[in-house]
């Protein structure tokens, strides 16, 4: 009996000692566990912290920055000359974001434009080919019978719900390749454009990945 029970306490303290280290070893995964948290908390707020961390807005970003500009001699009104660098690359911003709403089945060459007027109104278009027909020859390439430029489809925008009323200020395009590729404005768009948009107009294009302003177009 006595033999018994010394067994009995035997494996009780063994028991005991294994109890003992499994918790400690769940003590320590817990503990790496808060400092793995610990840490990817630390890591989210640094992240919030650091400026445009997120998606920036342009159209939202570009309303912030008209209320700052001096519009007391202007009677309240943008003038072409007060477009800065950093409103032209937001409104370049504004014009590839609508260029994803392209309609390219020739070419593939999607193009976005926005019209920015004297009361801060912005006015969005994309090209769109229209007549795009089968090619039974074989070839990569099928040229669409009409095309409707970004830059009209922007203008048409504007005269649709406002008329030809409207002190245009400056006119962004851009293409879904963003800075990478520079656009120059096709000839129906230049027409369109030189019709209603004043001398003074900014005229916003990617040149050498950078903000262009191009007054040819108003010219020629």
């Amino acid at each position: 009996m006595q033999v018994d029970n010394i067994k009995n306490y035997g494996n009780y303290r063994t028991h005991l000692k294994t109890m003992h280290t499994n918790a400690t070893s769940n003590t320590k995964i817990f503990g790496n566990v808060q400092n793995i948290k610990g840490n990817l908390m630390g890591y989210a707020t640094c992240a919030s912290m650091v400026p445009f961390a997120g998606k920036i807005n342009p159209e939202k970003a570009l309303k912030k920055l008209i209320p700052q500009l001096d519009l007391t001699q202007t009677s309240g009104k943008i003038t072409p000359e007060m477009i800065t660098d950093e409103m032209a690359k937001l409104l370049l911003k504004i014009a590839r974001g609508e260029s994803r709403k392209a309609y390219p089945p020739s070419s593939n060459s999607r193009i976005g434009a926005v019209v920015l007027t004297s009361d801060g109104k912005l006015y969005k278009g994309c090209s769109i080919e229209h007549g795009f027909a089968k090619n039974l020859s074989g070839d990569k390439y099928v040229p669409p019978k009409h095309v409707i430029s970004a830059e009209e489809s922007a203008l048409s925008n504007m005269i649709g719900n406002h008329g030809v009323g409207k002190n245009i200020v400056a006119i962004a395009t851009a293409t879904k390749q963003g800075a990478s590729y520079d656009y120059f404005p096709v000839l129906s768009a230049r027409d369109f454009i030189r019709e209603l948009a004043p001398q003074n107009t900014k005229i916003i294009l990617f040149k050498n990945g950078k903000p262009h302003y191009d007054d040819s177009i108003l010219k020629t």
